[in-house]
């Protein structure tokens, strides 16, 4: 894999800076475009590079978590200076939940969290992975990051990974006050597989009666798990998240559990929508996910919960994952950042006295 991951390093160099109609004469790609929607030249020749250099399924699992630990790191938007940068452990039902605190500077007590679940279809990601991605938004966001380390899978199948994330919010709550944390404005936010965690804790803090966040930032998310939507139908081949992908994701994260057993930890499949917090869901035009995306944000609405869609027709699921290399692809994360940070705003309305403001050290 070492030549691999020096072509993925000399990648992103080489991609960001061409011209959209050289890459598409290098690559010998023809414009991608379906249903009148063009793919982002970008994203398109990093789409194809990836997958002839990393076919995740086809290696082994080790191989492949290295690979997207690279990849994170050598292709997202570059890593912030922060306040403050430490390692946790928190309690879980199935154990110690590692975890990762972003404060940046200048952030003021009582502060803002963010909870940050990434993606990886259950089998992939990791904090150190998305470091870089979480410094930025802690940093334009104006908000504290607490970035999960969930159980994955094959190790841990699900329900693993909703039980760490439920655990990890029930923390927050009996905790989060004694850190400077503004229990009114905590909120959750993940991209994919991490989409669908954050939309779960909403759920199961509503049903459990407990503190729900303030805001929940749904980033392409996995919403549904059967796969047997149109945008999935579409987008199966040539755009990253394949059908082989998705196949093995399920096989590991399922844990041989029924398509019955499997609905119950899909957030569409809930019984009810209503009394969940604000949303922002990201769709991405070139996305297999995209109808189950859309289609979570229309039940939210109906349910008569506020919710904003930021639907991208050029990028492609996991775009988030190029932003450093990308500019398209990081004006669309700005984007959903900044809807973050509008959710987390002090609101008058909820009604408690807020203490004197202390302004956070600069120290790092």
């Amino acid at each position: 894999m070492s030549l691999a991951f020096n072509l993925q390093r000399l990648m992103r160099n080489t991609i960001a800076a061409m011209s959209a109609p050289l890459l598409t004469t290098m690559a010998a790609l023809s414009p991608a475009i379906i249903e009148g929607k063009r793919l982002n030249p970008q994203l398109q020749a990093f789409a194809a590079v990836q997958r002839r250099l990393f076919p995740l399924h086809r290696v082994q699992l080790q191989q492949a978590r290295a690979a997207y630990r690279l990849a994170m790191k050598s292709f997202a938007v570059a890593a912030r200076p922060m306040a403050l940068v430490e390692d946790l452990s928190i309690p879980g039902e199935l154990g110690p939940v590692p975890a990762r605190l972003y404060v940046p500077r200048g952030l003021s007590l009582p502060m803002p969290v963010t909870v940050y679940f990434h993606g990886g279809g259950f089998v992939l990601g990791d904090v150190e992975g998305y470091d870089s991605t979480c410094r930025h938004i802690a940093a334009r966001g104006k908000t504290a990051v607490i970035s999960v380390d969930y159980r994955l899978a094959p190790e841990h199948p699900m329900p693993a990974a909703v039980i760490d994330a439920g655990a990890v919010w029930r923390w927050l709550i009996e905790t989060g006050p004694k850190l400077g944390i503004d229990p009114d404005r905590m909120a959750v936010a993940g991209d994919s597989a991490g989409g669908l965690l954050s939309a779960m804790v909403c759920l199961m803090a509503r049903d459990a009666g407990i503190r729900m966040p303030c805001h929940q930032l749904l980033i392409y998310p996995a919403t549904d798990g059967r796969m047997n939507t149109r945008s999935a139908e579409l987008y199966s081949r040539g755009f990253i998240l394949e059908k082989q992908l998705t196949d093995w994701f399920r096989a590991l994260a399922g844990g041989g559990l029924t398509d019955e057993e499997l609905s119950r930890v899909m957030p569409i499949h809930a019984d009810s929508f209503e009394g969940l917090p604000p949303a922002t869901v990201v769709v991405a035009g070139f996305d297999p996910l995209y109808d189950e995306g859309v289609a979570y944000a229309g039940l939210l609405a109906e349910a008569g919960v506020p919710v904003q869609v930021q639907d991208h027709p050029d990028m492609l699921h996991g775009f988030i994952t190029f932003t450093g290399a990308i500019p398209r692809a990081r004006q669309a994360l700005n984007q959903a950042i900044d809807s973050l940070r509008r959710g987390l705003a002090p609101r008058l309305d909820r009604g408690r006295a807020r203490p004197k403001s202390m302004l956070l050290p600069e120290s790092m």
